[in-house]
């Protein structure tokens, strides 16, 4: 008798999973971004946004949620109905945020469960159009010689940016001494000579290297990106191969209906597999990454271990 009760059970649950998935969306669809507007996921967002409201049949609406490493938008979304309506764009800061902060306002293990991976964006190390080294190589042999006097700058503490290139540190056995800066204010100082070094997103990077205002050292992947053909990978620039990113992906609250993630899933990534919309990423230098949530739970899992092994390395700790 209790088998057969658990099996009834089992039945109305998903027939209730199946109505909700037949019904959604009732309403406009929220993807809440925990970035200020104009960062390197605007257009991101804003492609598949376009394409999933014409799928779905409602408006979608991006809503930024900026502030302390992602978690202002992440607690915001874990206060939404699980209903499906309300998305959240999570990064390497979600994941590290996890590691260094004590007391957040959900349970990062258990609050949200993946979408999807979305895109990401190659990390390239830049530095001052006038500074010494003109190469990948000559920066790591200047930085062993000058230690602690080589600064570099980073998106904010305990950014993607911030622990990539401690691991270039780490790899290449060099010092520098880290400056966090709020988002991409550190590019204003390598443009003006001012910081020595960082690591930027390739969307970023791109206009201001074709116009020669900074000089685009390495690119942080395995092959070369065709928006800056001329800028060797690490590997091709030192012998060894470093890489390096900035990512994003979709979850939800844990308790929404799996046929409303099913749904979801095969809205998003339908959009970034259409021809019209990867190619306007990848002009931008942004590269569509559509998963399972399989998949994408399995690229945070890795994601995380990468960055608590930097984060020892480091000693970092969240200011």
């Amino acid at each position: 008798m209790k088998v057969f009760t658990k099996q009834l059970v089992g039945v109305a649950l998903a027939l209730v999973s199946g109505i909700a998935a037949a019904q959604f969306p009732t309403k406009p669809i929220r993807i809440v971004v925990p970035y200020a507007p104009g960062s390197t996921l605007e257009p991101i967002v804003r492609a598949i946004g376009d394409d999933m409201s014409q799928t779905l049949k409602q408006p979608v609406v991006i809503e930024y949620k900026p502030g302390a490493s992602t978690t202002i938008g992440a607690a915001y979304t874990a206060a939404a109905p699980a209903d499906g309506h309300t998305l959240f764009v999570n990064a390497a800061s979600f994941l590290i945020s996890a590691q260094l902060m004590s007391k957040l306002p959900y349970n990062p293990q258990t609050a949200f469960v993946p979408i999807t991976g979305l895109a990401e964006s190659a990390h390239v190390l830049i530095s001052p159009i006038g500074s010494p080294h003109k190469t990948a190589k000559e920066f790591i042999a200047h930085s062993k010689a000058n230690g602690a006097n080589m600064s570099y700058g980073s998106f904010g503490n305990a950014s993607s940016g911030h622990l990539g290139f401690e691991r270039m540190k780490k790899l290449y056995g060099f010092t520098a001494t880290h400056i966090p800066y709020k988002g991409n204010e550190g590019l204003q100082d390598i443009i003006a000579g001012r910081l020595d070094s960082m690591l930027n997103d390739l969307p970023v990077v791109i206009p201001f290297a074709k116009d020669s205002k900074i000089r685009a050292l390495a690119i942080a992947t395995d092959k070369r990106d065709p928006n800056l053909p001329d800028v060797p990978t690490f590997e091709e620039a030192t012998g060894v191969p470093f890489q390096s990113k900035s990512w994003f992906g979709i979850l939800v609250r844990a308790e929404t209906p799996a046929a409303i993630r099913s749904t979801l899933n095969t809205a998003i990534t339908s959009a970034l597999r259409k021809p019209e919309i990867a190619k306007k990423l990848t002009d931008l230098g942004v590269k569509p990454t559509p998963s399972t949530s399989e998949a994408f739970a399995e690229f945070m899992a890795q994601e995380s271990k990468r960055f608590a092994d930097a984060i020892a390395f480091a000693n970092v700790r969240m200011e």
